[in-house]
């Protein structure tokens, strides 16, 4: 049985089989076919390995895993943009997308029942990362990181980059990979260039582009068209690809500040001539990533192998008494973008990693 969510304006709007289970996200498949003959189960079966009440941080990421099934699968409502209208039970629960929020509007309350099984692979959780990193970091508040002794101009836009659309977060999951292996070298690279866009002197995209990669380019926030695990359409894979297939080779773990010049270089073509870039050693370091945000007032990438964790990073503050960074994260997760982490921790002389900058020419 299917059931429709309303929509003023469009009815691109996706809906649901089996039960009760209704989905707000836009597929908008480029081939005909029923959402029955796509989902097996799409009960939210995955949901818990206990049955308790579930949050709306469970019911969201349940619905990303179920429509990981659908050709050309894209969201449109955001998690910031979901309410729980009455209070969750352990058999069903409903929410509705806050007035005003979604692109396009979507309207209505949509009723989910759920059943309880144990999760063995979870696709996405934007929460367990933090249980498996070694990496010790803690989440800051806006009042605290706005006392930091060096920030860069416009650097709430970077802190409140935390949604899989602001960030375009992907993953290299179905792209012939077992393991859905990471692209946040590329994902922070965007967070750079996306910067520089706004906020910076030159334009980095055509007209074109602007108008095919994102809905939202400006300094109040962003907004990419194709994100989510999987999605070739997303431009951390479309970087990858690029450089994969011009260069030839393997280009994930980047562990060389060259090598992200090369991505941002053919990403962006004649218009990286816009930007000056520099880069640190990968060892034995002598630089540090903060004296770029000294000198030229712009966020710096830092991709760190420390701890048992790689991981690419954005820096947008540093604090020169406690000696700590604020960084983005690169994670869906409204903390993500937040998050205040020691200098010692992932940056020394002996540490093993690189910075990467851009900045206007």
């Amino acid at each position: 049985m299917k059931k429709l969510l309303g929509l003023l304006g469009t009815s691109c709007l996706s809906i649901a089989v089996s039960s009760n289970v209704v989905s707000c996200f836009d597929t908008t498949p480029k081939i005909k076919h029923t959402f029955a003959d796509e989902f097996d189960i799409f009960e939210l079966g995955d949901i818990s390995g206990q049955e308790d009440v579930p949050t709306l941080e469970t019911i969201y990421d349940a619905i990303f895993k179920a429509h990981e099934n659908v050709i050309d699968w894209r969201l449109t409502v955001e998690f910031e943009w979901i309410v729980f209208v009455d209070t969750p039970t352990k058999e069903s629960c409903t929410i509705k997308v806050i007035d005003k929020m979604a692109v396009p509007f979507h309207t209505g309350e949509v009723t989910f029942t759920y059943k309880y099984q144990q999760i063995l692979e979870p696709e996405i959780s934007y929460d367990l990362f933090v249980e498996q990193r070694d990496i010790k970091r803690r989440t800051g508040s806006i009042e605290e990181i706005s006392k930091f002794s060096n920030l860069v101009y416009n650097w709430k836009w970077i802190a409140d980059l935390t949604s899989s659309s602001q960030l375009v977060y992907t993953d290299l999951k179905s792209y012939g990979t077992s393991s859905g292996q990471g692209l946040c070298e590329y994902i922070a690279l965007n967070m750079l260039i996306n910067y520089s866009q706004i906020f910076g002197k030159h334009n980095l995209y055509s007209t074109y582009y602007k108008n095919k990669y994102f809905y939202q380019l400006n300094s109040k926030d962003v907004r990419h068209y194709e994100y989510g695990s999987g999605n070739k359409r997303a431009i951390p894979y479309l970087m990858y690809d690029k450089i994969r297939s011009d260069k030839g080779g393997k280009w994930t773990d980047i562990r060389e500040g060259k090598s992200m010049r090369k991505i941002m270089k053919k990403w962006l073509g004649d218009y990286s001539n816009n930007l000056i870039d520099d880069y640190s050693v990968s060892w034995s370091h002598t630089s540090k990533p903060e004296t770029w945000i000294k000198k030229y007032n712009r966020p710096v990438l830092l991709s760190f192998f420390a701890k048992g964790e790689a991981h690419s990073i954005v820096i947008y503050g540093y604090n020169s008494s406690t000696e700590e960074y604020a960084v983005n994260y690169g994670w869906p997760g409204i903390d993500n973008g937040k998050q205040i982490i020691k200098k010692s921790e992932i940056w020394s002389y002996f540490s093993m990693g690189f910075w990467y900058g851009l900045r206007d020419k």
